[in-house]
């Protein structure tokens, strides 16, 4: 995209100036959206330290939820090939992960024969919640909760199942206790799911599932990347100051708070009195915090 300041075409040389006098002059601004990659990471964050601002990725709010829940419950992860290979059920939460990735069937259940996987029962995805678009044929395949269902009722449902404990007036013959079942059964069970489409609670029980699961059998979880290389952002920003996103860099010391540094609650609030957007990736659907406007 070629530079612009009032509304018309002008040098980069002459825009980069306009913007360092613009940022010369602020007391507390904001390095958001960071839809880069590691070098632009490493860039926002040395920018951020210069001007005593603060850091934040557009998927914030993901990725602080996701850390929220690593430091409180813990983690079971397993890779995108360990899954593809060797998981033998695969459990789809929602649509939330195919919207991220629309080509995900394709790369977790191919067609051509991969490498041998633990247990001697047919590969088979369960999908909890939503209809399922372009399912692939040569797997087995179980739907619950389809139509509009709400998924984190029928998360705490299964929950509930996998662990064995009453789940409603139909016993055995509820799809979610068979859906348990196979879970129980299964040599290497893996749940996918996007962090961006469930709250604490969700995330807590499908945790919960697979500690409990691996008790007697191997179970992990495959959680889909935040976009706009928001994954590797944070792990630059944590090797680089020590913290994740949502960092300051007004004090002596960087310090974190999920919360506080949110881009778009110091947008919003007043607090920030500026706001570098980074968005060298053009990701679709990603906007601006509210309350952002354009200086030139």
């Amino acid at each position: 995209m070629a530079p612009k300041q009032k509304g018309g075409g002008v040098e980069a040389a002459s825009a980069l100036l306009r913007a360092a006098q613009l940022l010369g002059r602020t007391r507390f601004p904001v390095i958001g959206g960071l839809l880069t990659d590691i070098d632009g990471a490493v860039a926002a964050l040395a920018l951020a330290k210069k001007l005593r601002g603060v850091i934040d990725h557009a998927a914030g709010e993901e990725l602080a939820r996701g850390s929220q829940i690593m430091r409180e419950r813990g983690a079971s992860p397993a890779s995108f090939g360990e899954t593809r290979n060797r998981a033998d059920v695969i459990v789809m939460v929602g649509s939330g992960p195919l919207k991220r990735d629309p080509g995900l069937f394709q790369d977790l259940f191919p067609e051509e024969k991969g490498l041998p996987r633990p247990g001697d029962q047919a590969r088979r995805l369960i999908l909890l919640g939503d209809d399922l678009v372009n399912a692939p044929t040569h797997v087995k395949l179980t739907q619950v909760g389809q139509g509009g269902s709400d998924l984190p009722t029928l998360i705490a449902r299964l929950g509930a199942a996998v662990a064995e404990r009453p789940v409603g007036d139909e016993g055995q013959g509820d799809p979610l206790a068979q859906v348990a079942e196979s879970l129980r059964t299964a040599a290497f069970a893996v749940i996918v799911y996007s962090v961006a489409d469930l709250d604490e609670p969700a995330l807590f029980t499908i945790l919960d599932m697979v500690r409990h699961l691996s008790v007697a059998t191997r179970a992990a979880t495959l959680a889909l990347a935040a976009p706009g290389n928001g994954d590797g952002v944070n792990l630059c920003s944590t090797w680089t100051c020590g913290l994740p996103v949502r960092t300051s860099f007004a004090g002596s010391v960087p310090e974190h708070d999920a919360r506080r540094f949110a881009a778009s609650r110091l947008i919003e609030s007043g607090e920030a009195d500026a706001l570098v957007w980074i968005d060298a990736l053009a990701e679709q659907g990603v906007r601006r915090p509210k309350g952002a406007v354009s200086y030139t």
